[in-house]
């Protein structure tokens, strides 16, 4: 007996999908809030879910040395 809580792989989180992403040219929703947030570094962002994922320090720093080029379009952090 399964209860109503639980999910099956066929189900889909509609919170996390849009409804029609085969138009390239779709206005999406743009997502409110992030305006009054304190910006933080990379490592500060990630350090509460650091022991979830293994070597996430390598990570973060390849995709930071990855990003160096990009440097007019993203903030190093």
């Amino acid at each position: 007996m399964t209860s109503a809580s639980s999910t099956t792989t066929d189900e889909v989180n509609r919170r996390f999908t849009v409804d029609d992403v085969s138009d390239p040219n779709t206005v999406l929703r743009p997502i409110e809030g992030y305006q009054s947030v304190v910006i933080l570094s990379l490592e500060e962002a990630t350090k509460t879910v650091a022991s979830l994922f293994r070597n996430l320090e390598r990570d973060i720093w390849l995709a930071k040395k990855v990003t160096e080029t990009l440097k007019a379009y993203l903030s190093h952090d």
